[in-house]
């Protein structure tokens, strides 16, 4: 509801587009900020920020609510030793199967 409605306080109509936009892109760059950093200190530093997002604005959950400390906390964060990327969907659809049917 905050989103959105910043959105369109913002820019009218196009700015629900423009703002969705604009959250997919944040939540990419969080991915791509944490991606082969410690999974628990990534989600630790990152969860109380976008929990903020549900009634938060946008800029303002960015800016003023830690989002972009968060980030950039991460970013500094050095690279897991356990990271293992992970399988894509269609290398796990190829892997054979070693249960049956029904687990047995």
């Amino acid at each position: 509801n905050g989103i959105m409605a910043d959105g369109y306080m913002n820019f009218g109509t196009f700015g629900l587009l423009l703002w969705a936009v604009g959250l997919v892109a944040l939540l990419k760059l969080g991915d791509a900020v944490a991606r082969g950093k410690d999974r628990i200190i990534s989600v630790g530093l990152l969860l109380l920020s976008i929990m903020t997002l549900v009634d938060g604005y946008l800029l303002t959950t960015f800016l003023s609510h830690g989002l972009l400390l968060a980030m950039f906390l991460v970013w500094l964060l050095p690279k897991s030793q356990s990271a293992e990327p992970a399988a894509s969907l269609e290398e796990q659809n190829s892997a054979p199967s070693r249960t049956g049917a029904f687990g047995g």
